[in-house]
């Protein structure tokens, strides 16, 4: 994101859920459910009570980063080879955790944007090694400008 204008996503992509659950949180419950008797033998799903679309992840993350710039939803068809992703993004990954929240009165201690804010402050701290190796394609700018500026000329 630093000094990018926007991020290029792929609408299907943008409006893909998944559950998520931050790291504090995840081991509250952890310890909850190992530390309560009604939890013996039960099987709890654990993640935030709402899921976010990708779109409003990235933008959350975004906000909570200080980046001002915006997420540019397209098309595939808009979209070099390079840059779609080879899954089907048909079927949301949401996880239902209603059970522990139910039966061991679990809440996230820690606020979905708190969270937000802790992530990038420890990713800044912790930057990857060789995300460039992994992933050249997101670090493409090159490519993205092209995407951009094709879509204000559309």
């Amino acid at each position: 994101m630093r000094g990018r204008p926007a991020i290029v996503l792929e609408e299907q992509i943008a409006h893909w859920q998944s559950s998520y659950g931050y790291v504090e949180n995840i081991a509250y419950a952890i310890a909850l459910a190992v530390t309560d008797s009604r939890a013996q033998h039960r099987i709890y799903n654990v993640a935030e009570s709402t899921a976010l679309s990708q779109g409003d992840f990235i933008r959350a993350i975004a906000q909570a980063a200080g980046w001002l710039g915006r997420v540019v939803e397209v098309p595939q068809s808009a979209l070099p080879e390079s840059r779609v992703a080879p899954f089907n993004f048909a079927q949301d990954w949401v996880t239902d955790s209603t059970r522990i929240r139910q039966e061991l009165a679990y809440t996230e201690p820690i606020a979905r944007e708190d969270a937000f804010k802790r992530t990038v402050k420890w990713q800044r701290s912790h930057p990857p090694q060789m995300f460039s190796q992994d992933a050249p394609e997101l670090l493409d700018h090159a490519t993205e400008d092209k995407i951009l500026a094709t879509l204000a000329l559309g």
